[in-house]
């Protein structure tokens, strides 16, 4: 059986918040990246994508998070990460992706940003 990733989507009025639940890797990057293009192509507003409990990423959640950016910001939305202290951020730290990505410690900044309209 292939790893799942699990997902909950909450709507609020300005964009959406994705919570992922899961590692994400090359079996399972493309569960995230399925989930994130429906959200950026069929939703309205910012997405803010909470990977608290995400344990683990490699290089193709990665991709997968600045695919999502590109697709976003040539829609006119944007995207935000939620993701606190542990071995997820410092991977974003280490490749850069956080001077890409706004990168929030917390759910409730992200959405704060998100009903500002920063990131």
């Amino acid at each position: 059986m292939a790893p799942q990733l699990a997902f909950t989507v909450h709507l609020n009025g300005h964009g959406v918040v994705l919570t992922v639940c899961g590692e994400i890797d090359l079996a399972t990057a493309p569960q995230l990246d399925a989930k994130l293009t429906d959200l950026v192509d069929n939703g309205a507003g910012s997405v803010v994508v909470d990977l608290t409990p995400v344990g683990f990423m490699d290089s193709t959640g990665l991709t997968v998070l600045l695919a999502g950016r590109q697709r976003a910001r040539a829609r006119g939305r944007s995207i935000q990460l939620v993701c606190p202290e542990g071995p997820v951020l410092r991977v974003l730290r280490m490749t850069g992706v956080e001077k890409v990505v706004p990168v929030y410690s917390s759910l409730a900044e992200a959405v704060g940003a998100q009903t500002t309209g920063a990131g």
